[in-house]
């Protein structure tokens, strides 16, 4: 029975990566390639809140099975088309595709009313994957400005000092919404440089919720005119991201230390520098 199941899923999985293939070479015949791996496939198992906000949705407009759905995310290894299927909770996904730079205008005018929103939000999605490792379910009513795509960032502090942080450059998720409740379980469980966070810890930290625009590319030398304050900074080798967020440092030099050792580069590697606009929204003691 196992053995069937498998050979069967196989089969499926083969099917899905020749129909998503189709998907991205219609993309890039009406778009210029934004990376140079095409054919790159990557399979991925979607958290239950994404699978929730796609189900019964198919962004392509396509005549496709009922447990066959298209949609468009931007990840780390850059765009791609995704061709999800629900029953097995999986999708194939490759490049390239287009997308939309991402806005942080609205979160800049941000009321603080929604400001406690989206902290809540991650607070509460944070605290019960900590306690319960649950995911939480997004919430039906939400800013407008939640329903449209942003990398966003979860971190929390104790006493000054980062206890946590995990996120994406590029959006991830369909919404703005699952992006924070994603980052937040991250945060929660899965920042391997930390030890794991106990319920005990949960009062005593303060969650930060920064969200981050389109990443533009800067060169060393630029990285002195940032201010720590407001910037961030990416620094890229080859796929290895390293993030340090506004606020984290005080100088650049240690913006640009931080960057890399986050990147995992090593002292003849070629790294690419990306100045990063940030929002971020903090909790109060």
């Amino acid at each position: 029975m196992y053995s069937s199941f498998s050979t069967a899923r196989f089969l499926v999985l083969c099917a899905a990566v020749l129909i998503t293939r189709i998907f991205a070479a219609r993309e890039e015949s009406a778009h210029k390639p934004l990376h140079a791996s095409s054919a790159f496939f990557v399979v991925k198992r979607f958290s239950s809140a994404s699978l929730c906000a796609l189900r019964g949705k198919n962004l392509c407009g396509k005549n496709l099975p009922a447990f066959l759905h298209v949609f468009v995310s931007v990840g780390r290894m850059g765009p791609r088309v995704h061709l999800v299927l629900l029953p097995l909770g999986v999708a194939i996904a490759c490049a390239p595709a287009t997308a939309g730079d991402a806005d942080l205008d609205a979160w800049k005018l941000a009321k603080p009313t929604d400001q406690v929103f989206v902290l809540k939000l991650a607070r509460r999605a944070f605290d019960a994957y900590a306690l319960r490792r649950d995911v939480i379910d997004p919430p039906a009513a939400v800013p407008a400005f939640l329903r449209h795509r942003t990398g966003v960032f979860v971190s929390t502090m104790v006493n000054g000092a980062p206890r946590t942080c995990m996120g994406t450059v590029y959006p991830t998720e369909p919404t703005a919404v699952l992006e924070i409740i994603n980052s937040a379980v991250l945060s929660a469980g899965r920042d391997r440089r930390f030890t794991p966070v106990k319920p005990s810890e949960l009062q005593h930290l303060t969650l930060i919720v920064s969200a981050v625009g389109r990443p533009q590319p800067i060169s060393e030398s630029e990285i002195g005119r940032l201010d720590p304050g407001t910037d961030g900074l990416a620094a890229r080798d080859g796929d290895r991201w390293g993030v340090v967020l506004s606020g984290e440092t005080s100088t650049t030099a240690r913006m640009e230390q931080w960057a890399k050792i986050r990147a995992q580069a090593s002292p003849d590697s070629v790294v690419q520098f990306f100045r990063l606009d940030v929002v971020r929204f903090m909790e109060h003691a």
